[in-house]
C-alpha cells in the first residue's frame, strides 16, 4: 500500500457518498440529519491523519503554497465554473427556478467565501475547502506554539470552546469560513495528536474492528437521538459535548468500516476524486433537472419525487461530477497532485 494508506481513500469515498446522500432524497430526512452528525467532521479528521508536521516544521511558506494549490485554487476554479453553470442551468431548471436569489449574489458569495445558503446557493458544499484551509493554518500555528502535549490539548480545547461560543451567533459569518474552521481545527488536531503524535494505531483484528464499528455506530446514533440535527456549516451544535462526541464517534465508525474494506477499488477511486464530487455534485442535480425538462418534456418534480427519481439524481450527479473533474484534471494536471 502506498504512502497514502488505502483505508483513508476508502473513508473519503464513504464520506463523499454520505455528502451526496445528505443533499438528495435517496434516504429519509431522519437518516440525512443523522449523516450531518459526522460526515463533514470526518473529512477534517482525515486531513489530520495525513498532516505531515515534519515536512512543514520550519517552512510555513511551503505549507501555505501547498494548501493554496490543493484547496483555495480548486475552490475558486470550481466556484466560478459552478456559478456560471448555475446562471445558465441552475436558475432555469430545478428547485432554484422558484427561488428569488439575485443573479449576482452567489458571485459575491464565491468571491468573499461567504457560506450562507443564499450566497452559495449554486454550490453550498464548497464551504468545506476554505474552512479546511483555515483549519490547517490554525492547527499549524497551534502545533508550533504548544511546547508540550498538554499545551496542545488545552489549545484545542480552547478552540472547541470558541466554536461553541460562536454558535450562539448563527447568522454571523467571517469571510473565508474562519469561524466555521474553529470546530474543524478540533477534529483535525485531535486526529493528528492521537494517531501521529501519540502513534495510537488502529487494531488489525477484523473482529475487533467490527465490534468497535458497532459500538461507535451505536454511540453516534445515541448522540443524534439526544442532541438532534446539527450542522458545522450553519454552526448548529445544541449541546457541544454531544456535538463533538457524536462527530468523533461517527468518524471512527467510518474509519473502522474503511479498515474492514481497505481494498475496495471503487471506494478508493471515489475518495481520490472526492474534491471533484464535492464541488460538482450539486451542479449535477441541476444538470439532471435540465435533461429531464429538455429530453422528456416534463416537470422535473414528477420524476424527482419518485424512488427511481431519487436514485437517478444520485447516480447522474456522481457521474457528472466525475466526468467534469476528470476533464479538469486532464486540462490542469497539477490538480491530480497529492499533498500531505
Amino acid at each position: 500500500m502506498n504512502n497514502r494508506k488505502g483505508y483513508i481513500d476508502v473513508a473519503k469515498g464513504i464520506g463523499i457518498l454520505l455528502v451526496v446522500t445528505g443533499h438528495c432524497d435517496i434516504a429519509s430526512q431522519l437518516v440525512r440529519d443523522w449523516i450531518y452528525t459526522f460526515h463533514m467532521p470526518l473529512f477534517f479528521f482525515l486531513s489530520g491523519l495525513i498532516f505531515n508536521e515534519l515536512k512543514y516544521k520550519d517552512n510555513f511558506s511551503l505549507l501555505l503554497k501547498s494548501r493554496l494549490h490543493s484547496l483555495i485554487i480548486p475552490y475558486f476554479l470550481i466556484g466560478i465554473l459552478t456559478y456560471l453553470l448555475w446562471l445558465v442551468i441552475g436558475r432555469n431548471f430545478g428547485i432554484h427556478l422558484s427561488m428569488s436569489v439575485p443573479w449576482w449574489k452567489p458571485g459575491i458569495g464565491t468571491l468573499f467565501v461567504l457560506p450562507q445558503a443564499d450566497y452559495m446557493i449554486h454550490n453550498i458544499a464548497l464551504w468545506f475547502l476554505p474552512a479546511l484551509f483555515v483549519a490547517t493554518i490554525f492547527y499549524y500555528c497551534i502545533y508550533k506554539a504548544a511546547k508540550t502535549k498538554t499545551a496542545l490539548i488545552l489549545l484545542l480545547l480552547f478552540m472547541a470552546i470558541l466554536s461553541w461560543l460562536d454558535s450562539f451567533f448563527p447568522h454571523f459569518y467571517l469571510i473565508g469560513c474562519i469561524n466555521i474552521a474553529l470546530a474543524g481545527v478540533v477534529f483535525l488536531g485531535i486526529a493528528h495528536y492521537l494517531h501521529v503524535v501519540l502513534h495510537i494505531s488502529f487494531p488489525s483484528s477484523r473482529w475487533k474492528l467490527l465490534l468497535l464499528l458497532l459500538i461507535f455506530a451505536a454511540l453516534c446514533v445515541l448522540c443524534f437521538y439526544l442532541n438532534g440535527s446539527v450542522s458545522m456549516r450553519s454552526k448548529t451544535f445544541h449541546n457541544p459535548l454531544l456535538f463533538y462526541l457524536g462527530a468523533f464517534s461517527g468518524t471512527y465508525m467510518v474509519l473502522f468500516l474503511s479498515l474492514l474494506l481497505p481494498e475496495v477499488k471503487i471506494l478508493q477511486y471515489l475518495g481520490k476524486n472526492s474534491i471533484g464530487i464535492l464541488g460538482f455534485h450539486q451542479a449535477g442535480f441541476s444538470f439532471t433537472s435540465a435533461m429531464i425538462k429538455i429530453l422528456l418534456k416534463t416537470d422535473y418534480l414528477t420524476i424527482k419525487n419518485s424512488l427511481a427519481g431519487h436514485w437517478l439524481y444520485f447516480i447522474v450527479s456522481l457521474i457528472f461530477s466525475l466526468i467534469v473533474w476528470d476533464v479538469l484534471k486532464r486540462l490542469i494536471p497539477w490538480l491530480s497532485k497529492e499533498r500531505r
